[in-house]
This record gives C-alpha cells, sequence and structure tokens, in this order.
C-alpha cells in the first residue's frame, strides 16, 4: 500500500523532518487541505470560534485572536470529520 506524505517545509523532502529522519521519524500523512495555502478570517469562522474567544479573551487579545481563529476552526472542522 502507497500512502501520500506531504513534503517537508524544512527539509523539503516528502515525509519527514530533519530530527525525525535522523531518529527514525514518523512520516507526515498528507491531509485534505493545504498548510501552505492560509485560511480567511470569515463571517462563518467568526460564528464558530466566537463563543471560544469568550473562554481566553482575558489571555489573547482580540487582534491575534484574529489570526489564529481559522486555523482553529479548521482544526474543530477535522476532528468532527
Amino acid at each position: 500500500m502507497v500512502a501520500a506524505f506531504r513534503q517537508c517545509p524544512i527539509t523539503k523532502r516528502p515525509g519527514t523532518s530533519a530530527n525525525a529522519k535522523q531518529k527514525g521519524g514518523i512520516p507526515m500523512p498528507a491531509h485534505g487541505f493545504d498548510a501552505e495555502v492560509p485560511l480567511a478570517l470569515t463571517d462563518a469562522v467568526r460564528q464558530k470560534t466566537d463563543a471560544l474567544y469568550e473562554g481566553v479573551s482575558h489571555i489573547i487579545p482580540r487582534l491575534e485572536w484574529d489570526l489564529h481563529a481559522p486555523t482553529i476552526a479548521r482544526i474543530n472542522d477535522l476532528k468532527r470529520e
């Protein structure tokens, strides 16, 4: 069976980072999205993450949350799949 592996952004080789390669590391599996494409902060993302922000608003400023919210929403979507 042949598995699809994403290219490591550090070594530009498929499958593992430099440290993982030296230690007999685990290959990085390809997921259903491109990690190089930035995720956008849309109204749908805001709806998904605003409730989460309320719990961390005393620690994370809104500007910083807006940078992380698309990634958090995508991770939660992947967890539900």
